[in-house]
């Protein structure tokens, strides 16, 4: 998977990246640092849009100003948010209409 333009040009790209993607249980301070990073990005929306995207989904590191953890939880309430789709069941049919007999003295076509 190729690496999208706009973040070869991001400031991120010319940090370590280990400040970006630390390891599980670091500390506070470096988050902080990586997000303080994403914060002064121009494209800080976009890199988070594909850190989201399911097709590209980056599953660890802080990308777009948030954590793995908080863009998950992101994900989850975008979720929620959209439009449950409910059934009401088979649709009945329309009811039928009783046949009218033809008035005397009225053209009826012969069956």
């Amino acid at each position: 998977m190729s690496v999208p333009a706009f973040m070869l040009e991001a400031p991120c790209a010319r940090i370590d990246p280990e400040l970006m993607f630390p390891n599980r249980g670091a500390s506070e301070r470096q988050i902080a640092s990586a997000k303080s990073i994403c914060i002064e990005c121009p494209d800080r929306v976009r890199c988070l849009e594909y850190a989201m995207d399911p097709a590209t989904r980056v599953p660890h590191g802080v990308m777009g100003g948030l954590t793995e953890t908080e863009r998950k939880k992101l994900i989850k309430k975008r979720r929620l948010g959209r439009a449950a789709t409910y059934s009401y069941g088979p649709i009945p049919a329309a009811p039928r209409q009783k046949k009218r007999k033809p008035e005397s003295g009225t053209y009826a076509p012969a069956a």
